[in-house]
């Protein structure tokens, strides 16, 4: 790269550089435009979820994991970057744990039985993985 702007264009989410490439063919003329995408590193270890699993309450972010009864667990997180609809998780869950992907909103307490749906098989999840829902419980004085 011969030139960065010093400076991010907020309202297009760019920054202008100039690079200095081999031309051998003469195909790129001056004056034209590309698109690059820089990778300025890369972690194979990075753990994502999807951006519906993260949530903020107040000043901390959670997402919620099955525990080992099926219950819903809400677990503080450090998020990294963001990218392509995921978020990549730094810091409070392990791969081995099982994140609720989609529909935290109806998960009103830590503790709530979880089940899966027919939807849950985009993630490998399949419904008869799921625990048998609980009864309700019964009215006082029947």
């Amino acid at each position: 790269m011969s030139f960065v702007a010093p400076q991010l264009n907020t309202r297009t989410r760019t920054l202008p550089v100039k690079a200095v490439v081999a031309n051998p063919e003469g195909r790129l003329r001056p004056g034209m435009f590309g698109k690059v995408e820089l990778v300025l590193s890369e972690n194979e270890t990075a753990m994502f979820v999807p951006e519906s699993a993260v949530m903020q309450k107040g000043t901390t972010t959670q997402v919620i994991v099955r525990n080992a009864g099926y219950r819903a667990e809400f677990r503080e997180v450090q998020v990294g970057v963001r990218q392509g609809g995921r978020m990549q998780i730094v810091e409070g869950v392990s791969p081995e744990d099982l994140v609720v992907a989609e529909g935290t909103i109806k998960v009103f307490y830590p503790g709530m039985l979880l089940n899966f749906t027919e939807d849950s098989n985009r993630y490998g999840l399949e419904a008869s993985m799921a625990p048998m829902p609980e009864p309700a419980p019964e009215a006082e004085g029947e």
